[in-house]
C-alpha cells in the first residue's frame, strides 16, 4: 500500500477515535477543528517529501541549531520562504519541493480561514498569528540527538484533543512509515527523534520579565528572617516565592510548559469595592519535579501589596498552562461575592486556583499550597 493511501487510512482512523473522545474546551465549533487539525496533518505529510532530500534536511537541521529561543522553535512559513530563496540564490530546480511548498502554503491558508471566522479570534490583536505555525523539535533529548539525519519522523500537532485521548499521525522520513504516536499527557516520546507542525504558542507574547531565578530539587529552606509588622499590619505584601510542578498538563509533543497565574484581590476602601487583577508568566517555571525560586522582595512580579483596613484577607492564586489557540475565552472566580473575570486563550489548560485567607499565612515561615498540579509556599512580608 503506498505512503498517500496509508496517510489517508490512518488520518480516518484517527478521526474516529477524536470524534469519540471527550470534547476539549475550545471556542472553534467542531468542524472548524477537524479542518484545521486535517490541514496540520496535510502540512506534515507534504513535509515527509522534502525532508527526505538531505540538502533540505542539512538547511532545517543548521536552522534549528541556530535559533535564538529555548526550544529552538522555527517560523515555518518563514522557513519555507527562506528555503526557497536559497534555492533560486543557487540555482537549484526542486519543482517537486516547491509543490509540496505550494500545497503547505494553500493549507496555511486554510487555517488562517477558519480562525478568522472565530468571533472571538485573538488575530491581528497584536498577540498573536492566527496562522503562524510552529516547527521543531519539542523535547529536549530529540534536539540533543538529530543531526539532519533521515531517522526523524514528522507529526502534527492537532488542537481540540482531550489531552487523556491526545495521539498524532507521524512520517518517518527514511522508510516513508506512517505510524501513530501516543502524546498523552503522561506518555513518553519516541525513541526516534520527532519535527513537529503546530499552532503557534509564540514565545513573545509571555511578559519579557523571566521568572525563575534557579531551580532545585530539594526542599526549599524554612523562612528565617520573617517579622511581624506593626498591629495594624499596614503597607505590607503577601507574595509566592518558591513554586514547584507536580504536573506540568503539557503533553511532550508540545514542548516545555509555559505556565502563568491569574491573582485576584479586592480593594475594600472605595464604594463600590474594587477588584484588583494581575497575571503574572512564569516564563522559567516549566519542568515537572523541580522548585523554582521566584524572589523575595516587594518588587519580584508575585509579591502583591495589601494593608488590614483596605484589602478583603483573600488573595486567588489562580495556575494556567498556556497551549495557545486563535479565540479568547472567558474565565473568572469571586472573592467575598465579587466576580472577577479574565480573557485567556482556548487551548490553555487549567493548573487550579487557591484562595488564600493572609491571617493563616505566618510572619516568620511559609505557608504550603497544593492545586494538585502546583505546590506553592506563600509569604506575607512587612
Amino acid at each position: 500500500m503506498s505512503t498517500e493511501k496509508l496517510h489517508q487510512l490512518l488520518y480516518f482512523s484517527l478521526f474516529i477515535m477524536i470524534c469519540f473522545s471527550p470534547p476539549y474546551v475550545l471556542a472553534l465549533d467542531s468542524n472548524q477543528v477537524e479542518t484545521i487539525n486535517k490541514s496540520l496533518d496535510e502540512i506534515a505529510f507534504q513535509l515527509y517529501k522534502p525532508l527526505q532530500d538531505s540538502d533540505f534536511r542539512q538547511f532545517i537541521f543548521e536552522n534549528v541549531k541556530t535559533a535564538r529561543n529555548s526550544e529552538k522553535i522555527l517560523d515555518l512559513a518563514n522557513t519555507i520562504t527562506r528555503s526557497r530563496e536559497r534555492d533560486r540564490a543557487r540555482g537549484t530546480n526542486v519543482s517537486e519541493r516547491s509543490r509540496s511548498f505550494d500545497e503547505i502554503g494553500t493549507q496555511i491558508n486554510v487555517i488562517s480561514s477558519e480562525m478568522s471566522r472565530d468571533p472571538n479570534s485573538v488575530r491581528g490583536e497584536g498577540q498573536r498569528s492566527a496562522a503562524a505555525l510552529d516547527f521543531y523539535l519539542p523535547v529536549e533529548a530529540h534536539r540533543q540527538k538529530w543531526n539532519g539525519d533521515p531517522n526523524v519522523l514528522i507529526a502534527s500537532g492537532p488542537i481540540g484533543t482531550d489531552e487523556d485521548l491526545f495521539y498524532t499521525i507521524a512520517y518517518h522520513v527514511e522508510t516513508g512509515e506512517p505510524r501513530i504516536l501516543d502524546c498523552r499527557s503522561n506518555a513518553d516520546p519516541p525513541n526516534t527523534p520527532v519535527l513537529v507542525v503546530s499552532l503557534n504558542e509564540d514565545p513573545e507574547a509571555l511578559d519579557p520579565n523571566e521568572m525563575g531565578l534557579w531551580s532545585q530539587t530539594d526542599e526549599p529552606p524554612e523562612e528565617v528572617d520573617g517579622v511581624a509588622p506593626d498591629s495594624n499590619d499596614t503597607n505590607s505584601y503577601i507574595g509566592v516565592p518558591w513554586i514547584y510542578l507536580r504536573d506540568d498538563q503539557e503533553p511532550w509533543i508540545r514542548g516545555k510548559a509555559e505556565v502563568y497565574v491569574l491573582v485576584g484581590q479586592l480593594y475594600t476602601g472605595s464604594s463600590p469595592n474594587t477588584l484588583i487583577k494581575h497575571r503574572v508568566n512564569l516564563k522559567k517555571v516549566n519542568y515537572e519535579g523541580k522548585w523554582y525560586y521566584l524572589g523575595e522582595s516587594h518588587s519580584d512580579p508575585m509579591y502583591f501589596y495589601y494593608n488590614n483596613a483596605n484589602y478583603h484577607p483573600f488573595t486567588c492564586f489562580d495556575f494556567w498552562e498556556e497551549d495557545g489557540g486563535g479565540s479568547k475565552v472567558h474565565i473568572g472566580f469571586t472573592i467575598a461575592g465579587f466576580g472577577f473575570g479574565f480573557s485567556i486563550l482556548d487551548g490553555d489548560d487549567d493548573m487550579g486556583m487557591i484562595s488564600v485567607n493572609r491571617n493563616y499565612v505566618p510572619w516568620c515561615d511559609y505557608k504550603r499550597c497544593d492545586t494538585g498540579y502546583v505546590v506553592f509556599l506563600v509569604d506575607k512580608d512587612p
